[in-house]
């Protein structure tokens, strides 16, 4: 444990367990966030993760927690849904993103306005159960993800061919 907490100290997160002390500066104005709590003067973690400190607020990031997406994440998701002119792509988020036609280039990499031929083509493109290597580009107020693969900011962007992906409980 304390290798861990060595090597993330440099990262001002620490690797915490339940009711472990989380070092802050007491002279440092602090907040109590999720997954903390203050007994006798002492900071302490009430759940298993990793601390984050953002300004004053100090919170506990659990393991088992969803992924929460932040505009500009490169993110890898399944496929799950061909509608009109977008792709609806399961990221094992609290909501699924959706890649739109016009978020992804063509694979001739010619950078155009999309027609309705190319909507009818979207199937050449990406079908269910590929997996696809995306940007978060924008996240809505009511926490929906857009999604872009644009191929002249990141080649790596849009159907991978190869591989898969495995889910490994923390």
């Amino acid at each position: 444990m304390e290798r861990l907490r060595s090597l993330s100290s440099t990262a001002n997160n620490y690797v915490i367990v339940t009711t472990d002390s989380i070092p802050v500066k007491h002279e440092d104005a602090f907040l109590e966030g999720h997954g903390t709590s203050e007994v006798d003067g002492e900071l302490l973690a009430t759940v298993c993760g990793i601390t984050v400190r953002v300004d004053p607020l100090v919170y506990v990031r659990t393991f088992r927690a969803r992924y929460k997406p932040e505009v500009g994440d490169i993110v890898v998701g399944c496929a799950i849904e061909v509608t009109q002119s977008r792709w609806r792509v399961e990221l094992n988020s609290t909501q699924d993103g959706v890649l739109k036609l016009s978020s992804m280039d063509k694979p001739d990499d010619v950078q155009r306005r999309k027609t309705s031929v190319d909507e009818l083509n979207m199937r050449n493109i990406i079908v269910e159960d590929d997996v696809v290597c995306v940007e978060v580009g924008c996240i809505h107020r009511d926490g929906g993800l857009e999604l872009q693969a644009l191929k002249h900011k990141c080649h790596k962007y849009g159907k991978l061919d190869k591989g898969m992906i495995l889910k490994v409980d923390p």
